[in-house]
């Protein structure tokens, strides 16, 4: 539609111009991965001081970074995964790491039907709205959210935004 508002996906941080958006979609992941120095949470939604280096990115500081900027919260998605980032060679959550290790079709990546492997230790963050589980015996973080998700739509709805995708 010319001239008319537009949705967008949009990265925490950057500012986009004059364009009228319809809605803001705002991705509420990806906040870990290979590039990181630390193994932290890929998709939480607050962040969690009490363990160091595991939150420096979280959804409400994307979403009051909108709000500020003058979008209507009831305009602002937030974009959820459906996979998991897996973290090899490190001591847990907020710690350094060797490396990603295999993935459900990239490295490192592990979709939600693959996920919690068996018999590792699984932790639920509720001040941070996150998940992840920890393999002691190979040393393997891996930050999900499918444990979290009913406290993440709470979140949204609590909130007035417009939803989640």
């Amino acid at each position: 539609m010319e001239g008319g508002p537009v949705p967008a996906v949009l990265e925490r941080g950057r500012r986009y111009g004059e364009v009228i958006y319809h809605t803001r979609n705002v991705m509420a992941y990806y906040y870990a991965g290979w590039v990181s120095t630390y193994s932290f949470h890929q998709a939480n939604g607050f962040d969690d001081p009490s363990i160091s280096n595991s939150t420096p990115f979280n959804t409400e500081q994307a979403v009051q970074q909108c709000i500020d900027a003058g979008v209507i919260a009831d305009k602002i998605v937030c974009v959820m995964p459906l996979y998991g980032r897996s973290f090899i060679g490190t001591d847990g959550l907020g710690k350094p790491f060797t490396g990603v290790g295999n993935g459900s079709w990239e490295a490192g990546v592990r979709d939600y039907k693959d996920l919690p492997h068996h018999g590792v230790k699984e932790y639920v963050l509720d001040r941070a709205i996150a998940s992840y589980s920890y393999d002691l015996t190979v040393r393997m973080l891996t930050s999900y959210t499918p444990r979290s998700m009913g406290q993440k739509v709470h979140y949204i709805a609590s909130r007035g935004l417009g939803g989640v995708m």
